[in-house]
């Protein structure tokens, strides 16, 4: 499930919510259109993905996402994307059928490290 269909769903749950209790709905925020971006594509890979982040080389990468088994150090999963997509996005899509594969219980999630060096960050 992507992060915005997580949102609706909530959202929906919450309406439903207040309905059952005699509540007024929730003022509707109104919707904006996306400011629309450049998105750059690199002319000898148009997979890769350009990224910029604080503390990062700027350019075109790859990440590769993990899921580990902290127990035993073993990594269960991996799925690689370009570099300019959000972490939550593979995260949600593989942590759940990535833990019930091998029957591993999650406990928290971590973000990857670029294929291209720099520390892995740790996340709660």
């Amino acid at each position: 499930m992507r992060p915005q269909e997580y949102l609706a769903a909530l959202d929906a749950a919450i309406d439903a919510d207040r309905a059952a209790h005699g509540k007024r709905p929730l003022k509707q925020q109104a919707e904006t259109e996306p400011e629309a971006r450049q998105i750059k594509v690199s002319r000898t890979d148009a997979d890769s993905g350009y990224m910029v982040r604080d503390g990062k080389p700027k350019g075109f990468f790859y990440l590769d996402h993990r899921t580990v088994d902290g127990r035993h150090a073993i990594i269960t999963d991996t799925h690689v994307t370009p570099a300019n997509v959000h972490d939550s996005v593979p995260y949600l899509g593989r942590a759940g059928p990535a833990a019930g594969a091998v029957r591993l219980q999650r406990a928290r999630g971590g973000r990857g490290r670029g294929l291209r060096g720099g520390g892995h960050h740790a996340g709660t």
